[in-house]
């Protein structure tokens, strides 16, 4: 089985890598374009593998292909290779710009078609990638998505008007995440904390209150309650989040992300 990417940007970079280091497929099982002739270059130099100069002849080559490039050009990319695809290929977006019917209309009645949308921890091996398929998918194929992303994490079936979710509390939640945690790291270092100290304190504080809520029994709100002793100094920071409204705006800005993916999807109709 040879695997195509069109496209090989943080996420295409992330399964390229993830193929080869599960030994997946070989190197000379793996083709991929670029926009750019450095990048094909480099690709080609740092992983030996197979760099077409153009998707037509990675169509050729390739039975799976996963369509990892910007959605603005996801059109004219997919009108190149459709006189070439065949009802062998397996066709996997991972854009949140275009559903199922669109991409089917875009690729016409012949290769199976799925989407998945993975998010960057893909680069660690430890993400999350949310995957939907048309109704005719056959049961191999679906496998064999779940097996490709399965490489660089964990991997969710949902319906595809669920996506949308996935995108908000997956694809974007390192963002989000991030954003907070910056906000620590930056308290820390004007407290006069130095930089690794501040990290140190903070990420290792966060993977292990992650792991002790996966572990526990208890809800959320009582693992929030054994921190908060009542007159302590906890309480003081929760109780000015309450007062404003920290946790309905967090949630309002979960819904913009969530109104924005659902409207991508509609820009192509």
């Amino acid at each position: 089985m040879n695997i195509g990417l069109i496209g090989c940007g943080h996420m295409g970079e992330a399964l390229l890598s993830g193929f080869l280091d599960a030994q997946f497929v070989s190197a000379d099982q793996l083709f991929v374009t670029t926009l750019s002739e450095t990048s094909r270059q480099r690709l080609k130099t740092h992983y030996s593998i197979q760099t077409p100069s153009d998707n037509v002849k990675l169509a050729t080559y390739a039975d799976v292909i996963i369509l990892a490039t910007k959605p603005d050009v996801y059109e004219k990319i997919i009108d190149e290779i459709r006189p070439y695809l065949t009802k062998n290929h397996l066709i996997i977006s991972i854009t949140p710009a275009f559903t199922l019917n669109q991409l089917r209309r875009l690729c016409g009645k012949d290769p199976q078609i799925a989407r998945a949308m993975p998010n960057t921890p893909s680069k660690i091996n430890q993400g999350v990638t949310g995957v939907s398929f048309e109704s005719t998918i056959s049961d191999a194929s679906k496998e064999l998505v779940k097996r490709i992303f399965s490489l660089v994490g964990v991997v969710i079936e949902v319906k595809e008007e669920q996506l949308a979710l996935v995108g908000t509390l997956s694809g974007s939640m390192p963002a989000f995440f991030l954003y907070y945690l910056k906000s620590m790291l930056d308290y820390g270092l004007e407290q006069g904390l130095d930089i690794e100290t501040t990290k140190q304190l903070v990420t290792k504080t966060i993977e292990g209150t992650l792991n002790l809520y996966g572990q526990s029994q208890l809800e959320i709100n009582a693992l929030i309650d054994q921190v908060c002793s009542k007159g302590g100094s906890t309480i003081e920071a929760i109780r000015y989040y309450n007062e404003h409204h920290l946790e309905e705006t967090l949630k309002q800005g979960l819904a913009k992300t969530t109104k924005r993916f659902k409207a991508m999807e509609k820009e192509h109709e």
